[in-house]
């Protein structure tokens, strides 16, 4: 006899004949059940002391079945979840591994009835299949990554410059392939970063990229040799090294470590991009100031160097002022976009006469640039300081 769910109206049979003490299989022949189910019925429904009551009886097992674990896998909102889960790429194994550590037991399905599913839905016509992260994320990534392999090796094969610019050509490639809105990586929610990890993994760079450029300057001067150089070149290795430890706390003073304000595409699009741009200024930057160990302070800056620095700091300025306007919580109360054009101008007057002015002067001009950035908005704290004090 094929298992069914006792109707309220076959409860109370159950209750009518139990009250003239027939046995459990007359009241099953009788009902229209095994005698099975009238045991486990009266033995899983006892509600009160009276006993067996059918009404009761009846709101138990209604309870049981909407806790039961296979009345809310056909929950709609559950597979609803499970379908939308799927259409961001995310795996059955990974939908159950989730649901597995923040659902309840009662929620929880197994990857094997996600693939049952995503078939019946196939049967029906459905393009769910399609979606399917174990299909199609695994196939294109496999492509994408093939692909710029093979430019990777061409590369190097090829006559420089040619090489180097098809290197850089995949290294943005990378980058594309992962941002690019509707085509790109990020299109899919799980892959996009935690925006707190995303923000540390810049600073971290910033960091990192800042410390190769001391480092190439220190290396640069321990070449030309420390006790041959003049006290001018050495005040302007000191200097170099002190702009350095300005770029690192103009970058964390005014954005760096902050998360983007939003997760959207086009928020981290343009936080992810102006970082690309600053990090490449800050490494412009770095290369250029080991020109300090060259000239002392009465000789012009060589050009390429100085071309280098000032672009480079007009482009860090410009591109951190972008940045600002991507994260969180960001005010221009100490750090306004006059304050940043300043900087930006200043950087390339020092482009426009670097060739042709003493070092000094050259240097001078940059570094009130950069230490611009850090003075104004220290001199506005303290100034604000002061007056909250004066209030209290």
């Amino acid at each position: 006899m094929e298992y069914r769910q006792l109707t309220q109206t076959q409860r109370y049979q159950i209750f009518a004949l139990r009250s003239t003490g027939l046995s459990m299989r007359d009241i099953g022949t009788t009902v229209g059940c095994h005698n099975s189910t009238v045991s486990r019925e009266l033995r899983r429904n006892l509600a009160t002391e009276d006993g067996y009551q059918p009404e009761e009886a009846q709101v138990l097992s209604d309870a049981r079945r909407c806790s039961a674990p296979k009345a809310n896998k056909r929950n709609p909102g559950v597979i609803m979840w499970i379908k939308e889960r799927i259409r961001h790429a995310w795996s059955p194994q990974q939908i159950t591994g989730f649901m597995r550590r923040f659902c309840e037991a009662g929620l929880q399905v197994s990857h094997q009835w996600i693939y049952e599913l995503i078939y019946r839905d196939k049967a029906k016509g459905g393009d769910l299949w399609t979606d399917n992260a174990a299909n199609r994320l695994a196939q294109e990534q496999g492509r994408n990554f093939f692909v710029l392999a093979g430019l990777f090796a061409l590369s190097a094969f090829l006559p420089t410059p040619v090489a180097y610019w098809v290197f850089a050509a995949g290294v943005a490639a990378i980058q594309l392939q992962y941002m690019l809105p509707r085509v790109g990586t990020l299109r899919f929610e799980r892959f996009v970063p935690q925006l707190g990890h995303i923000s540390e993994r810049f600073g971290l760079l910033m960091l990192i990229l800042l410390g190769e450029g001391f480092f190439k300057l220190v290396v640069t001067l321990a070449d030309k040799g420390v006790y041959i150089v003049s006290a001018g070149t050495l005040f302007n290795v000191t200097m170099g090294g002190l702009s350095l430890f300005a770029l690192a706390w103009t970058y964390f003073d005014c954005a760096g470590n902050a998360k983007p304000k939003s997760r959207t595409s086009a928020v981290l699009l343009r936080y992810w991009f102006a970082h690309i741009v600053i990090l490449w200024s800050a490494v412009t930057i770095g290369v250029a100031l080991a020109g300090e160990v060259y000239v002392g302070l009465w000789e012009p800056y060589p050009a390429g160097y100085g071309a280098l620095a000032s672009a480079g700091l007009a482009v860090f300025l410009a591109s951190l002022w972008a940045l600002r306007r991507t994260v969180a919580d960001a005010t221009d109360k100490y750090h306004s976009a006059g304050l940043r054009l300043f900087g930006i101008v200043m950087a390339l007057v020092v482009l426009a006469v670097h060739p042709f002015v003493p070092s000094i002067v050259s240097n001078g001009l940059w570094v009130l640039a950069l230490f611009s950035q850090i003075g104004v908005p220290i001199f506005l704290a303290l100034r604000y300081g002061r007056r909250s004090d004066k209030m209290l």
